[in-house]
């Protein structure tokens, strides 16, 4: 495209695989239907054996795509992702693999916990699950109350966290309907650094509503602390897309340990920046294909700690 640049490519069998300023090309056997990857989609990227594994964030969670090939090509193409990825926020250590991950490892959590991959729960609800839902703001009250008394003592734990994550989403598409549609945001933050996370601000940068914060039990509100193994919200949504303006949302979350700017879509950059020793890690990145709703959760960790799958 105009805005695109030719940075690369290997053929391997069965595909051939270009790399762009913009975008992982994976052409198959129809050229005609080439599969497009943003690099903000990519989590982690291998090489095992002779197979290179590529994990892409989807509107459901993480999925995977594995290619055989020479030892020699296999070399070009994880180049290819280096030159984008390297050094890129977007990319994680952590094996976001489909059978789940427990997290039970992490500071602070007081169960061993089910497995659960995040964005799993994305898909139609019921809206008896969501109940009824008028132009106020009781559909957040209602999360707030059930969040508010969540901790890692729940085995199930991060499953209901993403659940309620996806209930606002919905809530918010069942409220603004038609013209009056509103795009929106949402973030989940876990603390499984071991350490306190001062939050110092949470704002809307962009958008048509208040910043919600939706804390769990570890949360201190006086002292705006999140203990280690506590989890916490972030939720707003946009105004009314018009000719004069898109409706976009922009938030931006400062703690003590990083600082995040994250939007409503996958096309506009995002920035996360953590301080030295620590590293943040996205769970999920979820982008509704029609451009009206984000999803993120972020895992805070000491630099290099990588809770065990089970």
């Amino acid at each position: 495209t105009e805005d695109d640049a030719y940075l690369g490519h290997v053929q391997i069998p069965s595909y051939l695989i270009i790399a762009s300023d913009q975008f992982l090309w994976i052409i198959g056997d129809d050229p005609t239907n080439p599969r497009r990857v943003r690099w903000a989609e990519i989590s982690r990227f291998g090489i095992y054996g002779y197979f290179m594994k590529i994990d892409v964030f989807s509107g459901q969670g993480p999925r995977s795509f594995t290619f055989e090939s020479s030892l020699k090509d296999l070399a070009v193409l994880f180049g290819l992702l280096s030159m984008k990825m390297e050094n890129s926020s977007h990319c994680t250590d952590l094996d976001l693999s489909l059978r789940g991950t427990s997290y039970s490892n992490l500071p602070g959590i007081k169960a061993t916990q089910a497995g659960h991959v995040f964005g799993s729960v994305n898909r139609h609800t019921h809206t008896e699950a969501i109940g009824p839902t008028k132009l106020n703001d009781e559909f957040i009250k209602r999360c707030y109350t059930r969040v508010n008394r969540m901790g890692s003592f729940m085995p199930n734990f991060f499953q209901l966290l993403d659940l309620e994550v996806w209930l606002l989403i919905c809530s918010v598409g069942q409220m603004f309907t038609g013209l009056s549609s509103r795009r929106c945001i949402a973030v989940g933050i876990i603390n499984g650094s071991g350490e306190p996370i001062q939050v110092k601000r949470v704002k809307l940068v962009q958008g048509g509503s208040p910043c919600y914060t939706i804390p769990t039990i570890e949360y201190n509100k006086n002292q705006g602390v999140l203990h280690p193994g506590g989890a916490i919200i972030c939720f707003g949504w946009g105004a009314i897309p018009s000719l004069l303006q898109p409706g976009n949302v922009l938030i931006n979350i400062e703690t003590n340990l990083f600082v995040t700017n994250l939007t409503d879509s996958i096309s506009r950059s995002t920035v996360t920046q953590a301080l030295p020793s620590w590293q943040v890690s996205f769970l999920e990145k979820s982008y509704d294909e029609s451009g009206w709703w984000a999803k993120y959760w972020m895992l805070v960790q000491k630099e290099k700690m990588i809770p065990s799958a089970s």
